[in-house]
């Protein structure tokens, strides 16, 4: 029989294991709200005889001709970011040879910069799903 100190100390170590990796998995908070979710915003179409060096190339020119900074670029996606207008808005655009997706992790914030609740630049998000078809149609007038 096993003394019941060792016994306990086994279950809690057990329990404590079980806890961490529970929270570990959650989305960080801040203010309330749970960051890392992310709002499907819709596919934006590629036309036939572009490469992906074209699609990244048009969606970072969109972000950056609308003022938003490019956190991170690599062969499939292309992350930007812009707090304006009581936004903090990041949208990622996960690219293919067929579409783009454009996903948004979103917040309203108030005038003390604390976020809000999630809010989705709708127009923002508008104006860059209509310039990304006009840099790739430019980009395919070169080629």
């Amino acid at each position: 029989m096993k003394p019941p100190l060792r016994s306990a100390l086994r279950i809690s170590g057990v329990i404590c294991l079980v806890l961490a990796a529970l929270f570990a998995t959650q989305p960080a908070v801040a203010d309330g709200l749970a960051f890392g979710t992310m709002d499907d915003m819709g596919t934006v179409g590629i036309p036939a005889g572009v490469d992906a060096h074209m699609v990244r190339d048009a969606i970072v020119r969109a972000l950056e001709g609308r003022k938003w900074t490019v956190q991170s670029q690599s062969d499939t996606t292309v992350v930007g970011y812009l707090k304006h207008r009581g936004y903090e808005a990041k949208l990622t655009f996960v690219y293919d040879a067929v579409h783009v997706r454009i996903l948004s992790d979103s917040y309203k914030i108030d005038s003390s910069g604390h976020l809000e609740e999630r809010g989705i630049p709708d127009r923002w998000v508008r104006n860059l799903k209509n310039d990304i078809p006009r840099f790739l149609a430019a980009a395919l007038a070169k080629h």
